[in-house]
């Protein structure tokens, strides 16, 4: 494969060469932070496994992007929300934690509404008991009518 400007490109049947990964950069990154509204506290990775909810203070940590319908971290951008799945078929409310990418459905969310829904049975981001304490658990829950499961992305 030719590294030169003006090389030509097109479709081939897939192989495992490096001359067919692509890497796109469509532009910056846009940060948010995501707040509960039964609180006002945010989403908080303090370490590359672990999300809670904390007062903000808007250190990366805090800080979140979209990557088309995952969301990443600032601080650990190699890892995304990832619902834990075994937590859910077991307990009816699954941990939400910085995953490695696998592009499951249990990775990937949409908002709307001010509801973070996974795509994995269409389980709501949920703070755990509808706590207020710094250190609540963030989980998948089914859709209920309680404010621990409205968001705001700003």
């Amino acid at each position: 494969g030719s590294r030169s400007n003006g090389a030509k490109i097109g479709v081939y049947q897939k192989t495992t060469s490096m001359i067919q990964q692509w890497s796109l950069n469509i532009g910056e990154r846009i940060y948010f932070s995501i707040s509960s509204h039964i609180n006002a506290k945010v989403l908080d990775a303090p370490n590359s496994n672990s999300v809670y909810m904390w007062d903000y203070h808007g250190q990366d940590h805090q800080l979140w992007f979209w990557d088309d319908e995952s969301i990443r971290s600032k601080k650990y951008p190699e890892k995304v929300l990832d619902l834990h799945v075994s937590d859910y078929l077991k307990e009816n409310w699954g941990k939400i934690y910085l995953g490695e990418y696998h592009g499951g459905e249990n990775q990937k969310w949409d908002y709307e509404d001010g509801r973070l829904i996974s795509f994995y049975e269409g389980l709501n981001m949920d703070i755990y008991g509808a706590s207020f304490s710094n250190g609540a658990k963030v989980g998948g829950y089914r859709k209920t009518s309680g404010i621990n499961q409205l968001w705001s992305l700003s």
